[in-house]
């Protein structure tokens, strides 16, 4: 029997806690505030917090 649940992590700040709440198992993220502000287009800034989650997975 597959005992997988798919963990959610609200309230990401940018950056700051994706890769710890990836290595942690969360595959779902909630990341309003962290795609309104920072450097580049809204794209940009998915396409960063993305890549930072699939690095921590990988580092798991």
């Amino acid at each position: 029997m597959d005992t997988r649940v798919p963990l959610m992590v609200a309230s990401v700040l940018p950056g700051a806690t994706i890769g710890d709440a990836a290595r942690a198992g969360a595959r779902v993220f909630c990341a309003g505030s962290a795609l309104f502000s920072g450097p580049g287009t809204m794209a940009d800034r998915v396409a960063a917090l993305r890549e930072r989650a699939i690095e921590a997975i990988g580092k798991k």
